[in-house]
């Protein structure tokens, strides 16, 4: 009798035991299925000319918005996914701290803005 009693109580514990890792199995099952899909970002470096996201208020008296205008350069990197942005006109001059999400990767021409002979 008590061998049939062990034999329940193993079987209830061990039971138990499978109910509270479930959640934790199923958990780990979906990150694995999602992460194979899942994309690395671009992996901006120092000096990239990229696009920043702002979303100010269209002038329709210019005829274009100021969104896209403006190219800008990054200066430095405080963490892994935020970066510090200057205009490209005057790169000493810190514009703000953005994140990867804002950011965008400028794939226009990498030559230097013409500036006049003398």
């Amino acid at each position: 009798m008590t061998n049939q009693r062990d034999h329940r109580y193993r079987v209830i514990v061990a039971l138990f035991l499978y109910l509270l890792e479930t959640p934790y199995r199923k958990q780990d099952y979906r990150k694995q299925y999602t992460d194979k899909c899942r994309t690395s970002g671009y992996r901006f470096i120092i000096g990239d000319r990229v696009w920043v996201n702002k979303h100010p208020l269209n002038s329709s008296a210019r005829q274009r918005t100021s969104k896209f205008i403006p190219r800008y350069v990054i200066l430095s990197q405080r963490s892994p996914t935020t970066f510090e942005v200057a205009n490209l006109e005057d790169p000493d001059v810190l514009i703000g701290v953005y994140h990867t999400s804002a950011l965008r990767l400028n794939q226009g021409p990498s030559s230097k803005p013409l500036a006049p002979l003398r």
